[in-house]
C-alpha cells in the first residue's frame, strides 16, 4: 500500500548489514509502500538508513551518519508496512553503544544517537585527504565517506600545496611504519623510506603530512568527530 498522505515526502531508504534474502524482502516492503530504495552509489541521498543488528561498520553506514535524517531499526519498516504509511521514527531509532566483535584487528565503537546529535554538520569540513594506493575500503569508497562528511580528496600533485588540515591516508597494515600525529603537520617516524614513498606514490618533494589509517577516517565518520578528536581518543 502506498503512503496514505499523497503530499507526504517519500522516504528514501538505505539498507545496511542485511543478508541478501532479508534485504530483498525489505526492499519489496519499502517499494510497496511507495518508498524509494537507494543503492550504494546514492547512499548520501537517503533520508532513512535501516540498520541491521549486530551493527556492521559498512561504508553505507558511515555515509548515512553524515547525511541521513534518521538511523532506524528494521522494526520501523515493519511498522510502516503494518500501518500502510510512514510511522514516527522515535520509537525505532538505532540506540545504544555498538562495537566491533571481540578480537577485531581494528576495534571500533560508537553511539548512533550521540553521533547524530553531534553531527548535523560536516565533521571533516576543512580537511583534505590524499589516499594512498592499497587502502581498504578502496579510494572510491573511502572518498565517498570523506565527501559525505564534508572533506575533500586531493591527488598527489596537490599534496604539497593543499591548505588547511591535510592528511595522508595509508593502509591499516602500514600504520606501524609511522607514528600517529595529533594535529597539525607531522613528520615521518623515520625518514620515510624511498621505497615506501614510491609505493604509495608520494612526491619526493612533498610536505610530510600527518599519516592516518583508513580506520581513523571511518571512526571519524561513525562518531561524527574531527580527525583530531579521533586521534586524541585513540590508544
Amino acid at each position: 500500500r502506498a503512503p496514505s498522505d499523497p503530499g507526504q515526502p517519500k522516504p528514501r531508504v538505505l539498507l545496511t548489514g542485511f543478508e541478501p534474502d532479508e534485504q530483498s524482502q525489505l526492499i519489496k516492503a519499502a517499494e510497496a509502500l511507495g518508498f524509494a530504495v537507494v543503492d550504494d552509489k546514492d547512499a548520501d541521498s537517503c533520508t532513512h538508513c535501516v540498520v541491521n543488528s549486530p551493527v556492521k561498520r559498512t561504508v553505507k553506514l558511515c555515509i548515512a551518519l553524515s547525511t541521513a535524517q534518521h538511523l532506524v531499526t528494521p522494526a520501523w519498516l515493519e511498522q510502516c508496512k503494518e500501518a500502510g504509511t510512514v510511522v514516527p521514527e522515535a520509537d525505532h531509532l538505532l540506540k545504544g553503544t555498538h562495537e566491533s566483535a571481540p578480537g577485531a584487528a581494528h576495534p571500533w565503537s560508537f553511539d548512533p544517537v550521540a553521533a547524530m546529535r553531534a553531527g548535523r554538520g560536516p565533521c571533516l569540513e576543512g580537511s583534505s585527504f590524499y589516499l594512498a594506493p592499497g587502502i581498504k575500503p578502496d579510494a572510491k569508497e573511502l572518498g565517498r565517506v570523506i565527501a559525505a562528511a564534508g572533506g575533500a580528496v586531493i591527488n598527489r600533485r596537490a599534496l604539497a600545496s593543499a591548505e588547511g588540515k591535510v592528511y595522508m591516508v595509508i593502509p591499516d597494515s602500514a600504520k606501524q611504519e609511522v607514528r600517529s600525529v595529533r594535529g597539525g603537520r607531522g613528520q615521518w617516524k623515520t625518514p620515510f623510506s624511498l621505497l615506501t614513498r614510491v609505493r604509495m606514490r608520494v612526491p619526493q618533494d612533498s610536505a610530510n603530512p600527518p599519516t592516518i589509517s583508513t580506520h581513523t577516517v571511518l571512526l571519524a565518520a561513525l562518531r561524527q568527530q574531527s580527525i583530531d578528536q579521533v586521534l586524541q581518543e585513540e590508544p
